[in-house]
């Protein structure tokens, strides 16, 4: 016979399964108002509060949980989660290391663990990472992608392609993969492929960060006016809707410059950039302390 306790926390499970956060919440409070220290209560409220970006109360319950059960390899994932949606990648890397330690063929740590090697400048700890990782889940597009990515930062383009059209292949909706392959493409100077790839990319991933930034940039170096400017409307449209609700802005100061003749309006481009720059180097100094 399943204990009451267990089977009020599956009914909890099943619940925010559904996307119901705030029932499911409720339940798990309940479980944990007659049993404080149940790791997977407590465990679980954190992944709620994760998803309602409440990254600090989140990393709070994964390390209450992982205090009573520090054998739950899930548990110093998801800490690894938080703490990278935290920008405290140096401490996301521990927990992702604690998890393969427990788990060695937790293939998404093993990922993990490849983008923040790559991201700290490790690439042959990001290499090893990686292979880890797709020794044990081949199949998975995001580390196919990323390792796409450290691929080409080893010079190893050919083999970067492979990885991204591998990824696309196994999700053909997988809008990232394809906008690398435009940007690996534009890099070789192989024009026809590369504008098929971004016309893609545009159709699966139309809000895509960066996406019509590059294939702008793209049209400007063909000289292909008028798919330019058929494209730029657009481009301004999401630029001013970006600065109207401070959201991250989708062309740089320079492509500004090159088609937008109103100075004052180049000058707040510049100022929303450089701001964004200073505010990621406080991140990495905020990382290391």
């Amino acid at each position: 016979m399943v204990p009451p306790i267990q089977q009020r926390l599956e009914q909890a499970v099943t619940i925010h399964q559904t996307g119901d956060l705030k029932n499911a919440s409720r339940l798990y409070d309940e479980v944990l108002h007659d049993f404080p220290r149940h790791p997977e209560a407590l465990h679980l409220k954190g992944v709620i509060a994760y998803q309602q970006n409440d990254f600090k109360n989140a990393e709070m319950l994964f390390l209450k949980a992982i205090a009573i059960n520090p054998e739950a390899t899930a548990y110093y994932y998801n800490l690894g989660e938080v703490r990278r949606a935290r920008h405290h990648y140096i401490k996301a890397k521990q927990a992702y290391i604690e998890c393969v330690k427990r788990q060695p063929d937790y293939h998404q740590a093993w990922s993990r663990l490849g983008l923040l090697h790559h991201r700290c400048g490790n690439l042959e700890e990001a290499y090893s990472s990686y292979r880890k990782a797709l020794r044990q889940n081949p199949d998975d597009p995001a580390t196919l992608n990323n390792f796409g990515l450290l691929l080409l930062a080893l010079d190893k383009t050919e083999k970067a392609l492979e990885a991204f059209t591998r990824a696309l292949r196994i999700n053909p909706q997988y809008g990232e993969a394809c906008h690398n392959l435009a940007i690996t493409f534009t890099q070789q100077g192989k024009h026809e492929p590369a504008l098929a790839c971004y016309r893609r990319t545009l159709s699966l991933a139309p809000d895509l960060p960066g996406v019509r930034r590059h294939y702008i940039r793209f049209l400007q170096t063909l000289c292909a006016w008028r798919e330019l400017e058929e494209s730029l409307p657009e481009l301004a449209r999401l630029t001013l809707f970006a600065q109207k609700y401070r959201q991250p802005l989708e062309e740089s100061p320079f492509l500004n410059l090159s088609y937008n003749n109103d100075p004052e309006q180049n000058l707040r481009i510049a100022e929303i950039w450089c701001k964004k720059m200073v505010d990621e180097v406080k991140i990495e100094l905020s990382d290391h302390a």
